[in-house]
């Protein structure tokens, strides 16, 4: 029924019965109004430190428009005359992930809820693993710093990969002073000297230990 048409029933009214009218308005109100209850709480952090000015959201679903609010620096927040039925309360902070939880709110409930935990939020980062040429040359040197003929000679130059990646100049420079310094090429330099030296091979570098050396020093250079 419409407002102007209770309107004009209420005064076409004999006088009592507009009086009793207006008591019934009034009591109807009262009990309506003594059916609101209220909820309260507080929102921390998993450490138990109060969050400040986080944005809350009642959602009554239907019953009435939805009411929101604001902590404040202790994490304590209020709603007040709230119809009763089911509730919804979402959480918002600045650093921390959403949440939200739900219930049901009795007629003239004053609800204390428990204390409401928010995480800090997770940041998620993407990385990329994709490798670079020298990156993936880098780790075929290391699989060819193994490969040794007879298990003595030293064979890094060679590669069993169909698809091996080129290596860069520095690692040319780098895996060439590798061959030259291995202990296998002070072994095979010191049998070739002591050949020479039995030959007499480069008589100018006569014999004894200064000509073994000097053997020594050309077998290395060569």
């Amino acid at each position: 029924m419409s407002t102007p048409l209770l309107n004009r029933l209420f005064f076409t009214l004999p006088s009592a019965g507009r009086s009793l009218s207006l008591l019934i308005l009034v009591a109807a109100a009262s009990i309506a109004f003594a059916q609101q209850g209220s909820i309260n709480g507080n929102v921390v952090d998993t450490s138990g430190a109060a969050v400040a000015r986080a944005q809350v959201k009642l959602s009554i679903e239907g019953r009435g428009p939805d009411q929101d609010a604001q902590t404040t620096d202790a994490g304590d927040f209020s709603f007040q005359n709230i119809s009763p039925g089911p509730y919804r309360l979402s959480f918002i902070a600045q650093g921390f992930a959403g949440k939200t939880i739900a219930g049901d709110l009795s007629a003239g409930e004053v609800l204390s809820l428990p204390k409401t935990v928010v995480a800090v939020e997770t940041l998620v980062t993407g990385v990329n693993v994709t490798q670079t040429q020298a990156e993936i040359a880098q780790e075929q040197i290391k699989v060819a710093e193994k490969q040794r003929l007879v298990g003595i000679f030293p064979n890094f130059f060679a590669s069993y990969d169909h698809d091996a990646a080129p290596l860069n100049v520095k690692q040319k420079l780098e895996l060439t002073v590798r061959t030259w310094f291995d202990p296998s090429a002070f072994v095979i330099n010191a049998a070739i000297a002591g050949v020479w030296q039995a030959r007499n091979t480069h008589k100018s570098f006569g014999q004894g230990a200064k000509g073994y050396g000097k053997r020594y020093g050309a077998a290395f250079a060569d």
